[in-house]
Order: C-alpha cells, then sequence, then structure tokens
C-alpha cells in the first residue's frame, strides 16, 4: 500500500546549506558569544552559512524515509559495523504515530541490541544499551520529555571506551559508565531502521515505526558534541574520515553513500518521499553545558556529582568523568538556574547561571569545604525526638530547601544548601516550631553553623503493642502480610506458616493442615469470603473449614507466587516473581498472561482501584492492566529503580508506590518521588498504604513513615516498632495501623484511643495527684515533689487543647490532693506543707498559718454551690467567705485529706491517717452513720455523684454511701482492679470510674472493665480522673496523664457454635431441641483491642422471634462472664479448639453484691437447659475493652417436648392397646390347641438342628483357620515390604555420601598418579572409580524403587519435543552401542510434535531400554522406532507382559519401540522380567552385569505416567520392548 505523507508543507523547505535563510537561522538558535564560548569552529559554521551562495539559489528536493507503521524498514547488512570498538549513530527522525516503543534504529539480536527509540508510551526518548553477554540490567539514557510527533528531532548516540552519550538536537540530554566496546555488546545479525528486533522472534504482534528518517550516519569512533553540531545541519558528501555509513536519500535511493558502500534493502512499504528537513528556528529548544570541576587543590574532580537547579529545582545531573569533566543536557524552560558539584565533603555552587536555548556553554567549579547547618530535635525534657524532619526555609522564596531527618539523637545536619539566608523549622503537633523565633541562618561555603536546636512536644501519639512468636504466632517472626477481616480477624503471613487471631489466641496453619508450604508471600479475601494463600510452591484457599491448594504439578508453573489481588467481581489475580507472568481464577479455572500478552518483567505486588484497573509493581517498575494491556507508567517518567512491594490506591485515584531510594506517586499524568530530602525517613520503601483518612503510610528500611500530603512523619523502634525494617503496613476501619517486619514480628499502632504527655511534652512532673476542668474548659493538673526538679519550679500544668503551660512560684509547690476553682475563675491549690495558693491566671497569692489559714499544711480543696472555698489542713477544715478564712477543728485534730461538697452545701471529709469520714453540718462533724454498718477505712479521696451520694476512695477498695446505706466494691467480688483505690469519679454517661494503683475500672451499671497500661495509659497507677469538655476522660498517673477518647463503635457480634448430638458451627441451622436437654456453647469474636480479660459476654433466652434492635436493650440479660486466659496463647492447629473458654469467675448486676438469678460459670464452656416448649431465640452479646456492646447474635430454637409426653405418639397407642387385649381373649383358646402339637414339632426340629450346627461349626473352625493364617501372612509380606524400602531408602541415603566421595578422590588420584610417579597405580584406581560408579548407580536404583513402592516418587510435568528427546538419547546410548560392534537405526518421524510427560523418567527409560540392548547384543543392529497412533478405546494395565495391551487412555499416544537381534529370552524368563533385583537367568548377571532394576523401575514409571512397556522375544532372535505413553499425561496421574 501506498504510504501518504502526513502534513506537509505547502513550500519546500530544503536543507539549510541548500538556501534556507541565514539571518533568520542566526536569530533562532540564540547564538550569543558574550558567555565566552570558545567553540570556534562552530561560530566559523555560522558565518560561512550565512554568507553561502547557497542562499540565493533555487533548492533542489530534499528525499527522506518513509516508513508506514506496517511492514515497513529499511535494512543493513549483518555484521556491517562489528569492527567497531567506538560508534557514534546519529539521524533525523520525525515520528508520525504516538504508539509505544518506536524505533528510530536497532542494531543487534533482541536482548543484545543497541537501540534508539520511544521509552514506551511516555514523552521520553531512551539510548539503550545492553549488558555484555546480555546478562544483566540494560543501561537506559533517557531524553526527558523530547519526544513529538510531526516534528523532525536530531539523534545522536554515541558509544566510547569510557561512557555512552545520549545527544538530542546537537545538546547532551544523558551519559552513563560504559566499559565495553560496541562490537562485544552487539551481535550485529540485523541492523535496521524502522524496525523493533524483538518482532522476529519475541513478539511477533509488535508493529513497525510509523515515521520519515534522514541524513542517518554511522561514525568510526566517539563524536564529541562540538563535531556532532558542528554537521548538524551540514550536508556530507560521503568522503568524511570515519565514516562508515552515509543514507541521505537524494538520489532517491536507499544507498549508502560512504566509501564502505554498504548493501541497503528497502522492506515492506518503505519508500523513499520528498519532505523537508526543519531549519534551527523550529527544534525543540534545548541547554547544553559542559566544563571541569577540580577540588580545592586545582586537581581533577573525578566521579563528581554534577546537578543542574532551575528555580531551586533539580532538572539534570551529571558523573565528571576522570578528568573532572561533565556534560549537562535538558530541555529550556524560562526560570533561574545554578550549577552545583559535590565531591565527598567537598562541594562548590554557581548560582544565577546565565543561559541560552540551542547554546553550548562551559562553566568550571572548583570546590571547597562543605557547608554545613546541624542542630538538634529535642522534647522539652530535652530527650531526643528519633526520625524527626527538620526544614530549611528559604528566605527569599519562602519554599523548604531541603529536608533533614534525626537520627537517634535527635540531631540533624543540612549540607550544601544554597549560599542564601534560611529559617530552620520542624513541624510539631500544633505547627511549626522556628529556631530562635525565625532567626535567620545563612548558609556559605566553608561554613559551618551548629547548636541551631528546637524544642518542641512528640507529635507521635498513640498506644503500640508488639507480638511474635512468643505470643502465638506462627513459627517465624517475618511478617509479609496482614489482612483484617470485615469481623475483626487479622491474619498474618509468615515465613513459618499463616496465622489467625480471632480475639481470643492465635490459630496457625501450616502444611499439615494444607498449605503448600509453609513460606507465605501473601494473602487476600475474595467476594466470597474466602481468604487466598500465595507460597514459594503454589497457592491455597481457605473457605472457614478447609484449605484446597494448586501446585506445580496441577497448574503449570506455578511457583514463586508473590502477588495476590482479589477482584470486585470475584475474580482472584495472581503474579509471579519470578517469571513474566500474571494469571487469574475465576472460580473455576485460570487464565494466563504471558510472553507478548504478558507483563514486561516479574509481579512482586497487586492492587486494584475497584474500577476494573489493576496496579502491579515489580523490577521493571509500576504496572497498569486494565485486564488486556500493562503499560509501565514509570518507565514513561523516564525513572530506573526497583519497585519493591506493594502499590495502594488513594481515593482520589493517586497511586502510591515504593522505589528502592524513596518513594513515588502517579496521578495518571505526573509521577512525583519523595526522598530522604523531602523529610522521608527511609533508605528503601517496601510497601505502601493509603489509611481511612487519607494519610499514606510507608514501611521500608528504617522503620514507618506517614506523609498527609505535605508533611512527613517518622516512625522507629524508639516509638513502639518492633524492629527497624518493616516491610508491611496496613489499617484497620477504626483507624489502627498495623506494621510487619522481618524478624521482628508485628506491631499495632492506635493513634487515637490512649494520648499520653509527660514532661517530654511540657508537663510540670509526670507524678500526677489532682486534675480539674476549669470553666473555660483548659484542664488543670497537679503534681508531687519530684527528684527531677530543682527548686523553684512549678508544679502546677494547664493544657489548652493544643499545649501545656507550666507555672513558677518562688517555693515549692506540692499538689497532693484536689484543684478547686470559684466563679472569678481563680485557682486554689493546696501544697502540703506550704498553705493554699490562689492563681489568678498571673499572680499566686499564698495563703498561710499567718493569715488565719487553720495549718500550713493544705491537702485537699472544694468548691461550695455559693462560690465559698473549703481548704483540708492537718488540724481540720478552713473556710473561706468574704476574703477571711474560718477554722474548724476535726475531732482528735485529724488531719483532713479530702473533702467535697454536695449540692445541698453539705462538707463531707475524710482521713487518710485516722481511718474516718465526716458529715460537717456547719457546726460540728458527725462520723459516717448507716444501717449496714460503720465506717473505718483510710480515705484516700471523695467525690459526689448525680444522685448526691458519696463515694469515698480508700485503701480497702470504694465505698458508696446514700445516706443511709454504705456499699463496698472490693477487688474480692471481681471488680476492682486493686483494692487500694485512690480517686472516685462519674462521667457524663453515668459510668462511673475508679482509680487504683492497678488501673483504672470503670462499671456502666451492668458491665466491670479495667484499663492498664498495658491498653495505654501512661501508668497503672491512676490518681485521678476528669472529664473534658470534648467529653475524654484524662488520667492522672505516676508516669504521666493520658486522655482517653473511647471509641464508640458497636462491638463486632459474636460467633456462637453449638453441640448437640454434633458440633454446629455458627449459621448452622439447629435441629429441634427436647424440653430439659443440656446445650453447650462455644463463644468467640475477633477483637484485638481487647485482652482477653477483659471480654465480657452475656446471653438470655426469650420466646418468639424478637430482633436484635429489640433486644440490645433489654433488662432480661444473664450475667456477662469474661473468658479464663489472662493473655495472648499459642493456639493447637485444630480450628475448633481457636474459640473462646469462659470462666468460672462470678458476675454481678448492680452495686448490691450477687444477685440470686446470676450464675457461676465453672465449665470451659457455657450451658443451659432447654426451657419451656416452643419458639425460642437464643440471644448472644459482645462487650469489649470500652464497654462498647455488639449486635446481639440470635440463634433461632425450636424446643420441643419429650417423645413420651408426645400426644400424637401416646394416644394412638392406647386405642391399639385395647383392641389387642380383645383379640387375645379369642386367640388363647386357638393358642392351647396348637401348643401341644408345637411341642412335638419343636422336638424334632430341635434335634435335627442341633446335629446340623455341630457339622457347621466344625467347618466355620476351619475357614477361620485359613483366614487368620493368609491375614497374618499377608500383614507379615506388607511389613517386610514396607521395612525393605525404608532399609534400602535408609541405606542408600547413608552409601551415597561416602561412595561419592570415594569417585571424587579416585578420579583426583588418576590425574596426579603419573605426575608423582605413581603411573602403576592408575589401573588399580581406575578399577576403584569403576567400581565405585557402578555401586552408586546400583543405590540411585534402590532409592527410586523404594520412593516409588513408597507412593512417594513425584512426576515433573513439561513439554518437550520428542524428536529432539530422541536425538539426544541416541547420541548419549551411541558410544554404548558401539562399544560392543553393533549398528543403531532411529526412527523419528520430523512431525511428531511435542509431547507433555516427565521427560527426566521417558529418558530414563529409552536409556535403560537402549543399554539393555547393547549389553545383550554383539555385532547386531538395535533399532528405536517412534510414532504417535490415535486410540479410541482403553483399557486397563495388562499383567501379561508377553503381549502388548491396548491403549491405557483414549487419545493421542507416542509408541517408542526398542528392538534388537541379542540373545533373546525363554517364556519362562519373560514372567519375571520386571521383578526388582531379578534378571532372567543367574549366568545372565555374571557375564552381562546389572542388578535387575532398570526394568522394574522403567515400567513404574511408564505406569506413572498412564502408559505400560511389553516386550516379545524369542531365544535367538532377539527381543523387542515397547512403550506407550499418552502424548499429554494428565495431571491427575493414571
Amino acid at each position: 500500500m501506498k504510504s501518504e505523507i502526513r502534513n506537509p508543507k505547502a513550500e519546500r523547505n530544503p536543507k539549510p546549506e541548500r538556501g534556507s535563510d541565514g539571518a533568520a537561522w542566526n536569530s533562532d538558535f540564540g547564538f550569543r558569544p558574550s558567555f565566552g564560548i570558545r567553540h570556534s569552529s562552530f561560530v566559523i559554521f555560522l558565518l560561512l552559512l550565512h554568507l553561502s551562495p547557497l542562499h540565493a539559489q533555487p533548492a533542489a528536493p530534499n528525499y527522506v524515509l518513509s516508513l508506514g507503521g506496517t511492514n515497513g524498514f529499511l535494512e543493513l547488512p549483518s555484521g556491517a559495523f562489528n569492527d567497531l570498538e567506538e560508534v557514534t549513530l546519529e539521524g533525523w527522525v520525525k515520528w508520525m504515530d504516538d504508539r509505544p516503543w518506536r524505533r528510530f534504529f536497532d542494531f543487534g539480536k533482541e536482548r543484545r541490541g543497541v537501540f534508539v527509540t520511544r521509552l514506551e508510551s511516555s514523552p521520553h526518548i531512551t539510548f539503550t544499551i545492553p549488558p555484555p553477554g546480555g546478562v544483566g540490567n540494560v543501561t537506559r539514557l533517557v531524553a526527558s520529555d523530547l519526544f513529538r510527533t510531526n516534528q523532525w528531532i536530531h539523534l545522536a548516540a554515541v558509544i566510547a571506551r569510557d561512557r555512552a552519550r545520549f545527544y538530542v538536537n546537537g545538546a547532551l540530554a544523558a551519559s552513563a559508565p560504559n566499559r565495553t566496546p560496541f562490537n562485544r555488546l552487539q551481535r550485529g545479525e540485523r541492523n535496521r531502521l524502522g524496525r523493533d528486533n524483538y518482532k522476529d522472534n519475541v513478539f511477533p504482534g509488535i508493529v513497525d515505526t510509523e515515521a520519515f528518517m534522514d541524513e542517518f550516519r554511522v561514525w568510526r569512533g566517539a563524536r564529541t558534541g562540538d563535531q556532532i553540531r558542528e554537521n548538524l545541519f551540514r550536508q556530507l558528501t560521503g568522503k568524511e574520515p570515519d565514516l562508515v555509513c552515509l543514507l541521505n536519500f537524494d538520489d532517491q535511493t536507499p544507498a549508502d553513500k560512504s566509501p564502505r558502500a554498504n548493501s541497503t534493502k528497502l522492506v515492506g512499504n518503505a519508500r523513499i518521499v520528498p519532505a523537508p528537513l526543519p531549519s534551527p528556528g523550529e527544534l525543540i529548544p534545548l541547554l547544553s553545558f559542559s566544563g571541569r570541576v577540580t577540588d580545592g587543590a586545582g586537581n581533577p574532580a573525578a566521579g563528581a556529582t554534577v546537578r543542574m537547579d532551575r528555580d531551586r529545582e533539580m532538572v539534570a545531573t551529571a558523573l565528571t568523568d576522570a578528568n573532572g569533566a561533565y556534560e549537562i543536557g535538558f530541555k529550556y524552560a524560562p526560570g533561574t538556574y545554578d550549577l552545583f558539584a559535590e565531591l565527598g565533603q567537598l562541594a562548590g555552587w554557581r548560582t544565577n547561571v546565565p543561559v541560552a536555548p540551542q547554546t553550548p556553554a562551559r562553566f568550571d567549579l572548583a570546590l571547597a569545604a562543605s557547608s554545613t547547618i546541624s542542630g538538634a530535635l529535642l522534647a522539652l525534657d530535652g530527650t531526643p525526638h528519633v526520625g524527626g524532619v527538620a526544614e530549611a526555609e528559604d528566605a527569599v522564596t519562602g519554599q523548604v530547601a531541603a529536608n533533614a531527618a534525626s537520627d537517634a539523637r535527635g540531631e540533624f545536619t543540612f549540607r550544601n544548601l544554597r549560599p542564601g539566608a534560611y529559617r530552620i523549622r520542624a513541624r510539631a503537633a500544633t505547627g511549626y516550631v522556628y529556631h530562635a523565633d525565625r532567626r535567620l541562618v545563612e548558609a556559605a561555603p566553608r561554613k559551618a553553623v551548629a547548636n541551631i536546636d528546637l524544642r518542641f512536644p512528640p507529635s507521635k501519639k498513640g498506644a503500640w503493642e508488639v507480638f511474635n512468636t512468643s505470643h502465638g504466632l506462627a513459627d517465624d517472626n517475618e511478617i509479609r502480610k496482614i489482612l483484617i477481616e470485615p469481623d475483626g480477624a487479622v491474619w498474618f503471613a509468615t515465613q513459618g506458616g499463616v496465622s489467625r487471631f480471632g480475639g481470643h489466641e492465635f490459630v496457625n496453619f501450616t502444611t499439615e493442615d494444607g498449605l503448600p508450604d509453609n513460606q507465605v508471600m501473601n494473602m487476600a479475601r475474595d467476594s466470597r469470603g474466602n481468604i487466598w494463600f500465595s507460597t514459594q510452591t503454589g497457592i491455597a484457599r481457605y473457605d472457614g473449614k478447609k484449605i484446597d491448594k494448586w501446585t506445580g504439578a496441577q497448574v503449570a508453573n506455578l511457583r514463586y507466587i508473590d502477588a495476590i489481588y482479589a477482584a470486585p467481581d470475584g475474580k482472584v489475580w495472581f503474579g509471579s516473581a519470578q517469571a513474566a507472568k500474571v494469571f487469574s481464577f475465576d472460580g473455576e479455572k485460570f487464565s494466563y498472561f504471558t510472553g507478548t500478552n504478558g507483563p514486561p518483567g516479574a509481579v512482586y505486588k497487586m492492587a486494584g482501584d475497584g474500577k476494573g484497573i489493576i496496579w502491579m509493581t515489580g523490577p521493571a517498575g509500576l504496572l497498569r492492566f486494565d485486564g488486556t494491556n500493562f503499560i509501565n507508567v514509570i518507565r514513561q517518567a523516564g525513572l530506573e529503580s526497583s519497585y519493591k512491594d506493594t502499590p495502594s490506591v488513594a481515593a482520589n485515584g493517586k497511586v502510591w508506590f515504593g522505589l528502592s531510594s524513596g518513594a513515588g506517586s502517579y496521578d495518571g499524568t505526573n509521577v512525583v518521588t519523595y526522598g530522604r530530602s523531602h523529610g522521608l525517613g527511609l533508605t528503601e520503601v517496601y510497601c505502601t498504604h493509603v489509611a481511612q483518612d487519607g494519610a499514606v503510610w510507608f514501611a521500608g528500611q528504617g522503620g514507618a513513615s506517614r506523609f498527609d500530603g505535605t508533611n512527613f512523619v517518622n516512625f522507629t523502634t524508639a516509638d513502639g516498632l518492633p524492629g527497624e525494617r518493616m516491610i508491611f503496613v496496613t489499617s484497620s476501619p477504626d483507624g489502627v495501623m498495623y506494621f510487619g517486619s522481618t524478624v521482628d514480628g508485628a506491631g499495632r499502632y492506635d493513634p487515637t484511643t490512649f494520648i499520653s504527655y509527660t514532661a517530654a511534652d511540657g508537663l510540670a512532673a509526670n507524678s500526677t495527684w489532682s486534675s480539674f476542668l476549669a470553666a473555660d474548659g483548659e484542664v488543670w493538673f497537679g503534681h508531687d515533689a519530684s527528684p527531677l526538679f530543682s527548686v523553684p519550679v512549678a508544679r502546677v500544668s494547664r493544657f489548652d487543647g493544643r499545649q501545656f503551660t507550666t507555672f513558677a512560684e518562688t517555693n515549692r509547690i506540692i499538689v497532693p490532693g484536689s484543684l478547686a476553682q470559684t466563679r472569678d475563675g481563680v485557682l486554689w491549690i493546696p501544697t502540703g506543707d506550704g498553705g493554699v495558693i490562689r492563681f489568678d491566671g498571673t499572680n499566686f497569692i499564698r495563703s498561710t498559718a499567718a493569715d488565719s489559714l487553720a495549718d500550713v499544711g493544705v491537702y485537699a480543696m472544694a468548691t461550695a454551690p455559693d462560690g465559698s472555698v473549703w481548704a483540708g489542713t492537718g488540724r481540720g477544715l478552713s473556710h473561706f467567705v468574704d476574703g477571711r478564712w474560718q477554722n474548724f477543728p476535726s475531732p482528735g485534730g485529724q488531719r483532713i485529706s479530702s473533702i467535697v461538697c454536695d449540692s445541698k452545701g453539705t462538707v463531707w471529709a475524710g482521713s487518710f491517717r485516722g481511718s474516718s469520714a465526716w458529715r460537717f453540718d456547719g457546726a460540728g462533724f458527725q462520723p459516717l452513720s448507716a444501717t449496714s454498718g460503720s465506717f473505718s477505712n483510710n480515705v484516700v479521696g471523695m467525690s459526689i455523684d448525680r444522685d448526691d451520694s458519696l463515694w469515698i476512695a480508700t485503701d480497702a477498695g470504694a465505698v458508696r454511701f446514700d445516706g443511709k446505706e454504705l456499699t463496698r466494691i472490693t477487688k474480692s467480688k471481681g471488680r476492682l482492679a486493686q483494692n487500694m483505690v485512690q480517686c472516685v469519679y462519674r462521667d457524663r454517661h453515668n459510668v462511673l470510674w475508679f482509680g487504683t494503683k492497678a488501673g483504672a475500672t470503670r462499671f456502666d451499671g451492668a458491665v466491670w472493665s479495667t484499663l492498664t497500661k498495658a491498653d495505654g495509659l501512661a501508668g497503672s497507677d491512676v490518681r485521678t480522673i476528669c472529664e473534658d469538655k470534648s467529653g475524654a476522660l484524662w488520667f492522672g498517673t505516676d508516669r504521666g496523664v493520658t486522655r482517653y477518647v473511647a471509641p464508640r463503635v458497636p462491638a463486632p457480634p459474636p460467633r456462637v457454635t453449638v453441640l448437640l448430638d454434633k458440633t454446629y458451627e455458627p449459621g448452622a441451622a439447629l435441629p429441634s431441641i427436647e424440653r430439659g436437654r443440656r446445650v453447650d456453647l462455644k463463644i468467640d469474636v475477633a477483637d484485638y483491642k481487647t485482652r482477653s480479660e477483659l471480654r465480657r459476654f452475656r446471653w438470655q433466652v426469650v420466646p418468639g422471634r424478637p430482633t436484635a434492635e429489640a433486644l440490645r436493650d433489654s433488662k432480661t440479660w444473664q450475667p456477662a462472664h469474661e473468658p479464663r486466659s489472662s493473655g495472648r496463647e499459642s493456639a493447637p492447629s485444630e480450628f475448633q479448639r481457636s474459640q473462646s473458654r469462659l470462666t468460672s469467675a462470678a458476675t454481678f448486676q448492680g452495686l448490691q453484691g450477687a444477685n440470686s438469678g446470676w450464675r457461676v460459670l465453672t465449665e470451659p464452656q457455657f450451658h443451659w437447659n432447654a426451657p419451656e416448649t416452643g419458639e425460642h431465640t437464643l440471644a448472644v452479646q459482645y462487650i469489649d475493652r470500652d464497654l462498647n456492646y455488639s449486635t446481639p447474635t440470635l440463634l433461632p430454637l425450636r424446643i420441643v417436648p419429650p417423645w413420651y409426653l408426645n400426644a400424637w405418639i401416646v394416644g394412638p397407642f392406647g386405642g391399639t392397646t385395647g383392641a389387642l387385649l380383645v383379640w387375645a381373649l379369642v386367640a388363647r383358646s386357638l393358642y392351647v390347641r396348637k401348643r401341644r402339637e408345637a411341642e412335638r414339632l419343636k422336638e424334632q426340629l430341635l434335634e435335627k438342628e442341633h446335629k446340623a450346627r455341630e457339622a457347621l461349626e466344625a467347618k466355620n473352625a476351619q475357614l477361620e483357620t485359613a483366614r487368620k493364617a493368609a491375614e497374618e501372612a499377608r500383614q507379615s509380606a506388607d511389613e517386610a515390604n514396607k521395612a525393605k524400602s525404608a532399609f534400602l531408602a535408609n541405606m542408600s541415603h547413608e552409601l551415597r555420601t561416602p561412595l561419592n566421595a570415594i569417585i571424587g578422590y579416585s578420579e583426583m588420584l588418576e590425574e596426579e598418579a603419573p605426575e608423582i610417579g605413581a603411573g602403576s597405580m592408575v589401573p588399580d584406581l581406575q578399577k576403584i572409580h569403576g567400581s565405585a560408579k557402578h555401586q552408586l548407580a546400583l543405590i540411585n536404583d534402590i532409592l527410586d524403587l523404594s520412593k516409588i513402592e513408597a507412593g512417594k516418587m513425584d512426576l515433573f510435568l513439561e513439554e518437550f519435543d520428542v524428536a529432539k528427546l530422541v536425538g539426544e538419547v541416541a547420541a548419549t546410548v551411541q558410544p554404548l552401542v558401539a562399544k560392543k560392534g553393533n549398528k543403531l537405526e532411529v526412527i523419528c518421524p520430523a512431525g511428531l510434535g511435542k509431547m507433555k510427560a516427565d521427560v527426566t523418567k521417558v529418558r530414563q527409560t529409552l536409556f535403560n531400554l537402549l543399554s539393555n540392548a547393547s549389553k545383550f547384543t554383539e555385532k547386531g543392529v538395535i533399532r528405536l522406532e517412534v510414532e504417535k497412533v490415535i486410540s479410541n478405546q482403553g483399557s486397563e494395565i495388562s499383567d501379561d507382559l508377553r503381549t502388548p495391551v491396548a491403549p491405557l487412555i483414549t487419545g493421542s499416544l507416542v509408541t517408542f519401540r526398542v528392538s534388537d537381534t541379542g540373545i533373546g529370552m525363554t517364556p519362562e524368563q519373560l514372567g519375571k522380567l520386571f521383578q526388582a533385583f531379578s534378571q532372567a537367568e543367574s549366568s545372565t548377571s555374571k557375564k552381562y552385569g546389572g542388578t535387575g532394576l532398570g526394568l522394574a523401575i522403567s515400567r513404574k514409571f511408564c505406569r506413572l505416567m498412564g502408559g505400560d512397556i511389553t516386550v516379545q522375544s524369542e531365544t535367538g532372535k532377539g527381543s523387542v520392548f515397547t512403550v506407550t505413553l499418552p502424548q499429554t499425561v494428565s495431571e491427575q496421574g493414571p
């Protein structure tokens, strides 16, 4: 088909040397000699070109090569340039289509070629160089963002002895080291313009290039940039020195105009057509820089990194050569350019570099000592921020110029910043913190600025938990994948199996449970709820009950599967880590994508966007797969790196992926990369994950990082990670993060529920005794003395919702008890031994005994409803009214350690040392009086609830006084964490809290639960509790304060397993249950955050079929109870034993003690007796750590009466009984009459029966004796055979090691004996060597035979060419055949094609038969015939070995017939021919050798593959052995 020239110019635009406008060229080119450029030849060329008379002459048409894109290219001779070690290949190309991988030229064989092409579908052009010998990674020199259609571009690829360079329009675009000569890089079999050489043998579907080409030149040697630019627009004659190929097409032929006159060939629709070349002004504007970098002494700085920045962003880099020289080229864009070079501790800058498009410029740099700005990121108490990020903010632009991560000491360093002024800052939880209030820091060469420290509270808050094999995880701490199911169950893929945590303990699955391999690489959950596992040797699927697996024996090449993705449509996708293969499973069959339809390389991980697009990562890059095509978007961006692990897709469609030097994102158009310079604290990123809040998490070398779109927060082991090398990260729906490491197990991070603060955050002291919510919403804390502080120091902290503020006073402030605040906002602080301090927000005012205070020791404060203040002192109560103190001595002068005022103004007071509590009525102290007894405990604290009931915290539990009765709550009744109660608090949800030395216990009216340090509290010694305006609870402990925000989400519903006549799994329909029957139940729930001892369950049985919603708040629930276990323990492998165990701990209702309706559970399972008959519903509810109640799990029950109370059975039975009685009276008379006759006949029959029985018993005894003897003989034979096989296998293994040593050493001695003068030993050594090899062959046969008999011989099926196999076997056996003067004839038709079988076993079988034929034949003919037959009838394998059998299966069969003219066999010899260790007769083994195992093993091999061996033989005439095998052996075996 004739190709069409697209978009031809209306006027002819000839080559510039033939008359283009010189003035216009000079103006467009923009040459400016004022830059000090010394390219004189280039200047002279421009002047001559401008003055050339050719400009005034009419120009002849210019002709170019036109390629139509379909089977059209130009071919040069094979090997035409194989003599070139250094080469330059250049020319003009104008691409006319935008399909990927459009070749300009391709020289060499696929995988061994040098070519220039478009880089996939990207806007980049690449010059690709293969690795030496085709082994290793290719080198790609990428010209970024320069691919255009319908625009001429000049490309020059240069290969020198030290480097390769890629020039675009005369400007250097890229360079890279190269040590291999051109003629060793490529073989030169195919040298083409416009064709991809992969099309011939690898990817035949590739479409040829659609383009115009002109002035293609090949030069001997590496041309310089000046030489390329000098000839860029010049028409060559072909006689130029070193020119070895010139194709300019102006004579309308493809002839080579160089002296070599290489033959050329236009193929397909390639044509030569007229078309203009561009003028210089039409070219893409490029910049080109070169120069030399030296050290401080003027020596060449070899290997220095040279970088060009535009507007302070890097645009290009290069490395200097041995002489310190560099070249940089890139696309021009307006902006400010800076040049930078660095080598070790040396660096140099040249700022505001002048540039001009298409004008080469030279800039030299002299390096000097690096500039540094260093400091530390510290918490407020001086502890280091590990993994924090310091930023250098440019004082001019306000942009971040550089980032630096802090190390284990919190120290950071900025090196070689662009000379100028900067502000150093770091991001804290409340915003940016600047050094020295934004003071400018100067960066200048040779200048080191230190001590740029920043102090701010830690921003990484939350609770961490680490778990590993010691907690029950599978037997390996390398966590490859973590999968969270909808019900909360968590799966962990390890290198020792897979673990499932279902809420109570870990259940581990290994190969013993059905996995194909214990090295589990990945997991996914499909739309049907199945869990899929990928391993090194196959894949598996778990449906909740059993594991199904697929291995390489069932599915071809099903190995090293790293990637799994479960699509919403139900398909499950897999990717291989060792082959370019992707396949899917739709529930019935596998579909493959490989070869030309597959990915360009191995696939490590997959992720989907939920809309049909699958993203994959691997060594080839980030791949986008739409179900048909694979597109490498990373290569489009020109990036070359190793892509480690999981891609993740954000809600906005942006894809995140890991790099060997950081991370990247792709938004469908642009690729953005992130590294340490951006604040990422990881050197390598192995996994990415987009969390529910939109933040992106990275796991890798160094820990984990969180990116909110602006800033990175880095996490290390100092923060709670289990290790420094994290390889996986994911999150649960509630925002909890999970991490997997290589050797340290897994980590769980809850960033929101528990937030703890210490002195590092600005808290006045960690030990906190009191807390108070002020009217303005701020939370105040009082602290006691600490050895960490010295006088003067504040002991009061205020939290305003963002940060802590501490307040100082000239004397030590010790706050042992409660704080108080009056209506005017004044805070009243007890000091222990320094009176009372009033703080008005600015000033501290102290009141002591001198101010009429009862005593200088003040231990508690309280505010009355009228706004007055009460103080508990060492001698009684003090009341501050109208600006003065009124004192009320306590009974016996006891110290008042606790006071509280109720809504009526009554003051309640307590003493710790006096074991007393009083009611103060304004006139005197009245001891507590109750009908239930008197109070006599040491008082630690007091509080009033919303009912005006008094709560007293004591050293013996908590006491509630309602004005009449005392109710005691202690640890002994299973409620409190400890009896030492230090505070009591009731929150806005009417939940009671008790602070103890072992945690904070709460009670919501139905369930008790305790929080400790293990859950996330700063410490377990809880001394004070208060609630802020947002509803968050604050706990003051001995180790700081904790803000607790209880997740208000329903707890996961429990799974109930019922045990009746059998086990009924959750969801199974239950049968009818008889009333009164015992029913056993097991309860399980998937809740990772709730420790075993905190899990609570309650149940009820109600009539009818109520809804779960109706039962949620029902008052008829039976007691909540807790599991027996106190921690996470390793689980047995049986899944059924993973259910939660219930304890015998008593449970309670209300606060009045045990209720008679509550039950104590003593069995490891919950049981009850079926109630009255009818339709009932059993409801089970779970309550988690945060007292969230689940939706009840409902089990419909049908209770029926016992069978003996069923009227349908009893009624009919009574009527039938009456009728039978009447019939019995009538029948009795007949019965008596017949009885006598019957007795007579009976005696006769008994006599005959007795004789017959005696005879039968004698016969049975004989038969039983014979059966037992036969059974014993069979068992003995089986045991003997098994013992033989085991003995042979074991002995074979034991003997192979020394025999291999004998063979090896005898070979060595045989070679060295002549050298040491012991040549006479060679014959003996040869005998030893031969005997050992013979013995080893015998042992190998024995081992094979024992494997077959033990059923452990596996088949490894693969496709192979039958003719090729036969040729290989014939070549191997030829020396053995010729040894006895025999002739080997092989008859194998060429069209047999391929067969699928175990090629090793087929080869061994044929070799055995041919070697046997050679052994028993002398000076005869041995023939091997192969043919393919079609069989339509199948039959069983025959044991008659003397006659052929019908084919074993239907379909295509392949027969191998081995015949000889040897000694033959008798019928008797044929009968035992295939028996192990058997030969025709003993004399045979003596004469011919052998073990008698070869034929037995060969026959078993054939039968394993669904075939057989038959034989026909006649003494003295020879034998014919026929092997019949299916052309395709079944995966399932015969």
